[in-house]
């Protein structure tokens, strides 16, 4: 069996992160040296996650209450939330599933006067060229903010027609360091705000980095066959939903208190795993896994991948749109590979906005089924998961 999920991350990196616990390490030297990796230090920042630094953000843009701002009708919960937090209306703009990105026509309608930021979140690993939502937006005077969490692949380093541009190192993320984020703020006086207004939070704890460490330690061990066979008996004999389980696990944020748990600085241990990823960026395996993704794009129907013709992509994971999800994950256990519907992503709703409704947001979440991939995925192995596919569809 083929585990769905296999972190980004080697063995020596985790008990790296582990002993950096251990050392007395200046968080800001650390955060520091995070940041010089990045080709335009000037313009970087570290955070704890994408979320705190979305969050950071608004603090130091200070739009005005009852503002919107046009958002990517499918991202994560949190992020809205943290709209909402600030006093702002998030407003969800439709998007093309050839893209992922919001059409360019419905961010027009979606446009008021009371528009002061528009967030486009590229899914799936995809990199979506913003011209023409730059044009829409800048035409409008408009912040235009890049999540672009999903798709780091060692030297995108955000469109240059975004203001910000945000990327995750969270658990599932490529280089995962079990956390951060770093992003490329343009606006050097909005960028020296945030600096400020994070130097005055608390600092993370370096005894809850560690256990998140020993946890990842713990699901990198279910990346191999065995182990993972194992586990999925063992919650079936005590009767736990294991694709539940899973997908709890890999949640950077639990609970309700969101806004406490991401107003934090990241701590030293993480800064200092960090830099080690993005300074030992492992190209070659990247570089694999773009060619396992290509060689399953083009062994499949053309509908059944979003995105599928998307110049930039690199398969942070593999979605697969069918009129079936869960006659599709059946058929994929049975040929030997976990698939899964289980996911963080949703669907942005605004009753009051109904004039431009996320309708292909909806129809496209709901149909997705993502399958494992990753480099370590053999060349034969993808074969066979191409044809489980494709007699499932028939």
């Amino acid at each position: 069996m083929w585990p769905r999920m296999r972190l980004d991350i080697g063995w020596t990196d985790l008990f790296y992160g582990a002993a950096q616990c251990l050392r007395r390490i200046d968080p800001a030297d650390a955060a520091l040296r995070v940041e010089a990796c990045w080709p335009e230090p000037h313009e970087a920042i570290a955070c704890l996650s994408v979320r705190s630094g979305f969050d950071l953000l608004l603090s130091a843009l200070e739009l005005p209450r009852e503002s919107d701002v046009l958002i990517s009708a499918i991202t994560i919960p949190h992020m809205v939330r943290i709209i909402e937090a600030h006093g702002l209306r998030p407003v969800p703009v439709d998007i093309d599933p050839a893209t992922t990105i919001p059409r360019p026509d419905q961010l027009r309608r979606a446009i008021t006067p009371q528009t002061r930021a528009v967030v486009i979140a590229p899914l799936f690993g995809v990199r979506a060229p913003l011209d023409a939502v730059a044009t829409i937006s800048h035409g409008h005077g408009l912040w235009l903010i890049e999540d672009a969490a999903q798709a780091f692949d060692g030297n995108y380093r955000g469109d240059p027609l975004a203001h910000v541009s945000m990327f995750s190192f969270g658990v599932i993320k490529t280089a995962t360091a079990g956390g951060g984020a770093l992003l490329r703020v343009r606006d050097r006086a909005v960028l020296e705000r945030m600096r400020a207004i994070q130097a005055a939070m608390p600092l993370q704890s370096r005894s809850r980095y560690f256990s998140k460490l020993m946890k990842y330690a713990g699901l990198k061990l279910l990346s191999n066959p065995w182990c993972f066979r194992l586990f999925r008996a063992g919650c079936k004999c005590i009767g736990v939903d294991d694709d539940r389980l899973l997908s709890q696990s890999v949640r950077g944020f639990a609970g309700a208190e969101l806004l406490t748990a991401i107003r934090h600085r990241p701590c030293a241990p993480l800064m200092a795993l960090l830099a080690r990823r993005l300074q030992s960026f492992e190209h070659r395996r990247l570089a694999r896994r773009g060619e396992l993704g290509r060689r399953l794009r083009d062994s499949l129907p053309l509908a059944s991948c979003p995105a599928a013709a998307a110049t930039g992509h690199s398969f942070w994971v593999f979605p697969v749109v069918t009129r079936n999800p869960r006659g599709l994950i059946e058929a994929l256990k049975l040929a030997g590979f976990d698939a899964t519907q289980g996911q963080s992503l949703r669907v942005v709703e605004l009753s009051d906005r109904q004039h431009c409704p996320p309708d292909e947001a909806r129809r496209m979440l709901s149909a997705i089924v993502f399958v494992p991939f990753y480099p370590e995925l053999s060349a034969r192995a993808v074969d066979r998961l191409a044809a489980a596919i494709r007699e499932s569809m028939h």
